[in-house]
């Protein structure tokens, strides 16, 4: 067998390779497509891998985004600080006599000028509204704010129970802020 030059071709035939199919040639036409669509399939080849690479080793699937956070707490207590309007003995649950006081304490200003509080009660597992949204005004710097009663107040409109406390921007709106509370119904002296 002789040998050639590597500059001449050699016909399919001479070769034993049998018919050539044509073949396909990508062109660089000097706007970058071409690598583009390179990049592209190779990004999703690798993504594609490691989903299959995951899975055969029983790995944790990816994180997945977070859900958006839900309404803010609501917090309750015995007092209200009168400088950062927030809940300074925190409780949940309140007896006859007691103070009652609620904050909320966001990051920012709610940037309006009056809340819309409900207060709704489960009972008999319905949830039943003692309160439809009330207006309550804001103070315009603070960002915390929160309100201050007295529970015999609160008995006087709800009654004893568990309630839970929702807070609207827009009265028609989603839950902006939401908490839990309970009134303890005093007990019934032995006879």
């Amino acid at each position: 067998m002789s040998r050639r030059p590597r500059s001449q071709a050699v016909p399919a035939e001479a070769a034993g390779t049998g018919p050539r199919r044509p073949r396909r040639v990508l062109r660089d036409t000097g706007r970058g497509s071409g690598r583009g669509v390179t990049l592209v399939v190779g990004v999703g080849l690798v993504l594609i891998l490691i989903g299959l690479a995951t899975v055969v080793a029983g790995l944790p699937d990816a994180p997945q985004p977070t859900p958006a956070a839900g309404p803010l707490p609501i917090t309750f207590g015995l007092d209200l600080d009168k400088d950062t309007y927030l809940v300074t003995q925190p409780t949940s649950s309140f007896h006859v006599g007691d103070p009652f006081a609620y904050s909320v304490n966001p990051a920012t200003n709610p940037g309006v000028p009056q809340v819309y509080v409900s207060v709704i009660a489960f009972q008999a597992g319905t949830e039943v509204v003692l309160q439809e949204p009330t207006a309550q005004r804001l103070l315009p710097e603070p960002a915390s704010f929160g309100y201050e009663t007295t529970t015999n107040d609160m008995i006087q409109l709800f009654g004893y129970g568990r309630f839970t406390l929702k807070i609207y921007l827009d009265p028609t709106g989603p839950v902006y802020a939401q908490g839990r509370f309970e009134i303890v119904k005093p007990a019934v002296p032995q006879q």
